[in-house]
């Protein structure tokens, strides 16, 4: 049955039925770099949900909450979706080193939607890190499939090595 129940979802993706994500997915704090960039994964790490803040544009400061519609340009939401389960060694987020066997998503764009930011305080002067909070509500893709809401939660970001 586990099989079976992991297999389904892959299949429909494949045959193009079914939304690429709906208003009760589910999505987990998977990694986060740069001023803000932030990815979620779902459970079947076929789909990552990423969202990007150019918080020098918006006026995010650090210990503030910013509220900021999906624009494409400042704020942008994307889902990159695999038609098979992505392992470890073949992600591509926050990386400078990509596997050379790395699989290619279909990258869906949001249209519309809102992001809350909540900034938290940067970790020191030579450690230029500091969590995140996103909300994401009402998202609307160019596939035509929604996000009702999601929240990716206490994400370190910052710009590090690696």
């Amino acid at each position: 049955m586990r099989l079976a129940q992991r297999i389904f979802p892959v299949l429909l993706l494949l045959l193009g039925c079914g939304p690429a994500v709906t208003p009760t997915s589910t999505f987990t704090p998977h990694v986060g770099c740069g001023d803000v960039f932030v990815v979620g994964v779902d459970a079947t790490r076929t789909r990552f949900l990423k969202v990007n803040v150019q918080r020098s544009d918006v006026n995010a400061p650090h210990g503030q909450t910013v509220t900021l519609d999906v624009d494409g340009q400042h704020v942008t939401v994307e889902m990159d979706v695999y038609a098979f389960p992505v392992s470890a060694s073949d992600e591509r987020y926050c990386t400078d080193v990509l596997s050379g066997t790395a699989a290619r998503p279909t990258t869906i764009k949001a249209s519309s939607g809102t992001v809350t930011l909540v900034v938290g305080e940067l970790a020191s002067a030579s450690n230029p890190t500091f969590p995140v909070t996103v909300r994401l509500e009402n998202v609307k893709f160019s596939d035509g499939s929604t996000l009702g809401a999601a929240e990716l939660k206490d994400v370190t970001v910052g710009w590090y090595a690696g």
